[in-house]
């Protein structure tokens, strides 16, 4: 395996040395040399989405802050520069090591007076752009990545007030930091959108989006509030209800913190697909995505980012948890729910650490970090927020919140961490244990017979009963050796049931045996949701009793807890099997049920093959359920129930319209159980070679491919794959670079290694030396 890499293997020190030299740090330096001030950008582009490429003049206007200032140093990792002119005239410049370095003049060195500074430049690599299935075209809101878009000093020290032009297709909409200044018809085809901002931005901050977006606009004041989305993502309601839902979180997160909205504007964006964007704001703009968590628990964290994330912000890229840190707190004590915070489509790899604790997964564990805090400290952050905005200067280290804190408190607080294991060891460990109850009327009580499953690492077993008679309830305790037993418990009553007091057991998972009459008893009686679900699942054990399909239809009428019904559902179609005449109760809930309550309904159908109306009820679940869960189950009841024509004929119709990824994905695995494997082959193919398809449809494309030994196929499209405008592509096409001939393999990986900027996808290259 050396041998196979030995050429890549000489080259990866000259490699590292000038990917790693040209590149902005990851982390910012805490205090670098800023002999310049910049006090406003003016740039105007001409923007290629469909090319994702930019050309056009950047313009600075500057001034020296003391005498000893030398050459001016801008990122500008991957940029063609090709003028750069000072005050009108032509300025010396030279690129070194990812920084343009330009010869400023020493009289305006010395007498400290504005100046312009001009750089005509080009991106060299369309990589630079992120590009969404949908078409929107924007710059990565990550750390470190301004400079391979335009040359800039990019760091949170540095901010200016701005104004962005860029010249599109006239069809695009354009998002920028600021305001939407003008739009100005260039020709038939082209128009240039001006944004401005009169309040400083923060280098570290610009960003602009270019896409098919529609918007609404309120004004909040003299403020604005627009609200943009992609096609067939959320509808005019849905965006017209963010916007209010946008204008009232500002006001809310302005009266807890008892500072104003640091901007003159605020944009927020919703998009099909984050596109493994780990940071969602930047000064004025706020990123939701659709698959991501509920899109208001979203709307919340962002908006509270435009105070502390993007005006008061952090030192160093490690720092920035501090802010998410202050998100949570300035959010606590809100009315608003926070939602699902899922996140979906993020590659299931290890996270570039240097960004874990920017991305969408990891903000419950910081507001829990929050909530977990003394609560002096707790109380100390939250009545000291508005303090931090007054303070000089708006960047602030770990170090300088707890010094702020410490002040006020006279305690100091430990170093927050979102590390460790989420999971209770003892509750990873349960272990099972059987036990049964067998009423015995001749001796007034009942028997009780233990038996553990496995070994038990405790000597002996605490059981707590609750024995359920006509007169009342009442509590019974048992200590049983590790290895089990039986045991009799008297009562001077019938019992009704008896069950396992599950509130006071820990570590041990108790599989119950009785009779039917006391699972009825507990299903139609108990108080907990989660005796009352164990019941249901017990049913189809007494599926030979003649009453019992009516009973569990019964249960299903009365049962208002969704959890539970879903169960009954469950049991329900495990009892019927099928049975002529039963699909009704199913149909009738594919109509009217939600949720996973839907899902259990879906399920149920597959016994019931070759029934038009039952197929025609599960086809239209996969067309229409906003339900993800219940969609993708339908997808294969489908393919089971229903024709090869019916199927192929659904899966042509999901694949080709503007279903959620997930779904569409589905109907890809679907297909590779179909009996034509050419189809899944060719589909999987096309899928996976364009970028129009949402990333969840090319990568179970990809996986499909690998799983069912396409893989000459696919090594036909690697090339291609890690070039891919997504990221999350190239990772994975990275990752199956060996099926290539070793030459051709080393080629790629020499050839691609330079141009690649995402640290993340970067990281998948040490998997080869």
């Amino acid at each position: 395996m050396i041998k196979r890499f030995l050429p890549l293997f000489f080259l990866i020190p000259v490699l590292f040395a000038g990917l790693w030299s040209t590149s902005f740090a990851q982390e910012y330096e805490t205090f670098p040399v800023l002999d310049y001030d910049f006090r406003h950008l003016d740039a105007d582009l001409h923007f290629s989405p469909t090319e994702r490429s930019l050309e056009g003049i950047a313009t600075y206007t500057v001034a020296a802050r003391n005498n000893e200032a030398g050459q001016l140093r801008l990122h500008a990792s991957g940029l063609a520069v090709d003028s750069v002119q000072v005050n009108g005239q032509t300025a010396e410049h030279e690129s070194e090591d990812g920084f343009l370095l330009v010869d400023i003049p020493e009289n305006l060195i010395n007498s400290g007076r504005e100046f312009t500074l001009e750089i005509s430049y080009s991106t060299a690599s369309s990589q630079v752009f992120l590009k969404t299935a949908a078409g929107t075209v924007f710059t990565s809101l990550m750390p470190g990545r301004r400079a391979e878009w335009i040359p800039v000093f990019e760091h949170p020290r540095v901010e200016m007030t701005t104004r962005i032009g860029l010249t599109v297709p006239s069809r695009k909409e354009v998002v920028a930091n600021g305001y939407f200044d003008s739009e100005q018809q260039i020709d038939e085809d082209r128009k240039k959108v001006v944004w401005s901002s009169g309040e400083t931005i923060p280098s570290t901050d610009l960003a602009f989006f270019v896409g098919q977006l529609d918007y609404a606009e309120t004004m909040m004041g003299i403020k604005s509030v627009r609200v943009y989305s992609e096609a067939n993502t959320i509808s005019s309601s849905t965006r017209n209800e963010l916007m209010r839902e946008a204008t009232s979180a500002v006001s809310r997160l302005q009266r807890n913190l008892r500072f104003e909205f640091p901007y003159e504007s605020f944009s927020v964006i919703v998009l099909q697909d984050h596109v493994w964007e780990p940071k969602t704001y930047a000064a004025t703009i706020g990123l939701l995505s659709m698959n991501a968590y509920s899109l208001s628990a979203q709307l919340e964290r962002v908006t509270a980012a435009q105070w502390f994330g993007a005006f008061h912000r952090s030192e160093t890229v490690a720092d920035a948890g501090t802010q998410i840190l202050m998100q949570a707190a300035a959010l606590s004590g809100m009315s608003r729910p926070e939602g699902d915070l899922t996140v979906y489509d993020f590659p299931a790899t290890e996270y570039f650490t240097d960004f874990d604790h920017l991305s969408q997964n990891s903000w419950l564990k910081w507001r829990d970090a929050f909530t977990e805090l003394p609560e002096l400290h707790r109380n100390a952050i939250t009545s000291e927020m508005q303090q931090l905005f007054r303070m000089n200067g708006s960047v602030f280290s770990w170090e300088q919140y707890m010094l702020h804190w410490y002040e006020n408190t006279g305690r100091p607080l430990d170093p927050v961490s979102i590390t460790g294991d989420d999971e209770n060891g003892e509750e990873r460990e349960r272990k099972l244990v059987n036990i049964a109850f067998e009423p015995d009327s001749e001796r007034s009580g009942v028997l009780v017979i233990v038996e553990p499953r496995e070994e038990l690492e405790r000597d002996s077993l605490y059981i707590p009963l609750r024995l359920i008679s006509r007169s009342g309830e009442r509590q019974e305790e048992l200590t049983v050796h590790r290895t089990g037993g039986e045991f009799f418990v008297e009562t001077e009553q019938r019992l009704q049931n008896i069950t396992v007091d599950y509130s006071q057991v820990e570590g041990i998972e108790f599989f119950e045996i009785k009779n039917l009459e006391m699972w009825l008893h507990q299903l139609r009686n108990d108080s907990s949701d989660s005796n009352r679900r164990r019941a249901a699942q017990m049913m189809p054990r007494f599926r030979d009793d003649p009453d019992i399909q009516l009973a569990m239809q019964d249960f299903l009428r009365r049962e208002e807890r969704s959890s539970v019904r879903t169960a009954i559902v469950r049991s329900l179609s495990d009892i019927v099997e099928g049975a002529s005449g039963t699909q009704q109760i199913f149909i009738e809930m594919a109509r009217t049920a939600q949720g996973e309550e839907l899902h259990a309904a879906v399920d149920a159908m597959w016994h019931y093959e070759g029934n038009e109306d039952v197929i025609s009820a599960v086809g239209r679940v996969a067309q229409q359920s906003t339900y993800q869960p219940a969609a993708v189950a339908a997808i294969g009841v489908f393919r089971r129930i229903a024709s090869e024509d019916q199927f192929n004929e659904l899966s042509r119709s999901l694949l080709l319209g503007s279903r959620p990824a997930g779904i569409r994905a589905a109907a890809i695995e679907e297909l590779y159980r179909a009996e034509d494997q050419d189809v899944a082959l060719f589909t999987s193919l096309d899928v996976l070679e364009s970028t129009d398809f949402p990333f969840a449809m090319r990568d179970t494309a990809m996986r499909m491919l690998i799983r069912h030994n396409h893989t000459a196929e696919l090594a036909e499209l690697l090339p291609a794959l890690v070039s891919d405008a997504d990221p999350r592509i190239r990772y994975r096409a990275l990752s199956h670079l060996d099926r290539l001939p070793a030459n051709r393999m080393n080629d790629l990986l020499e050839q691609r290694y330079d141009n690649e900027r995402d640290p993340r996808v970067r990281s998948a290259f040490d998997e080869f030396y």
